[in-house]
């Protein structure tokens, strides 16, 4: 396990739309997804990876909350939420912000 505090979440600031509403209606009622995000996300970093896939980081996240579960329904993580999940990484870790490969969101508002 890496050694890293997990920091509280800064969700990018310049988005919009419902793609990021629907995002930030998620994250809010689940915060332990974005831990398991950053965890894991950390992990990667201290295995010496410069740059990963951010959907692979979510589907882990996916296994450990289906696993973690009784119920065969498990934790059901939009594919949407995945590039908002690597930005609030990349403003929550600057230091790691090229981490995850990012296309430009026409949602992102220049600031």
């Amino acid at each position: 396990m890496p050694n890293w505090n997990p920091r509280s979440p800064v969700v990018p600031r310049n988005a919009s739309g419902k793609l990021f509403e629907a995002f930030l209606d998620f994250h809010r009622a689940n915060g332990h997804v974005w831990y398991l995000f950053e965890r894991f996300a950390m992990e990667v970093i201290e295995r010496g990876f410069r740059h990963y896939s951010a959907d692979a980081v979510m589907h882990r996240v996916r296994w450990e909350t289906s696993m973690s579960t009784k119920s065969t329904d498990g934790l059901k993580i939009n594919n949407n939420h995945v590039a908002w999940y690597a930005r609030t990484f990349r403003e929550t870790w600057p230091e790691y912000g090229d981490l995850f490969q990012m296309r430009s969101s026409p949602r992102e508002v220049a600031a």
